[in-house]
């Protein structure tokens, strides 16, 4: 198995999601905040475990990572509510 950038940031993705979600600590306006500590802790185990040799290149590869990963989630989900109001009033979009 080979361990890659991706599978670190879906697991601690992963855990701090069941952190928040059990503790109830985050509001859906902090996601982004979260998502900023999830590619810092992805960017530092990455150079740790050796995946990238320079610590502010692969902090800053999981953060683009992290918040393009939140950015396509919003994306989806802004479309899925456009849907629903079009519907709703019967209108095209």
């Amino acid at each position: 198995m080979e361990l890659t950038v991706t599978g670190i940031i879906a697991f601690v993705t992963l855990i701090l999601g069941q952190i928040t979600k059990k503790l109830g600590w985050i509001d859906k306006k902090f996601i982004p905040y979260q998502n900023l500590v999830i590619g810092l802790i992805s960017g530092v185990i990455c150079y740790f475990v050796g995946l990238q040799e320079n610590i502010a290149i692969s902090i800053f590869t999981c953060l683009v990572a992290s918040y393009s990963a939140g950015g396509i989630y919003d994306n989806l989900t802004a479309h899925k509510v456009n849907e629903e109001f079009y519907d709703n009033i019967g209108g095209e979009e």
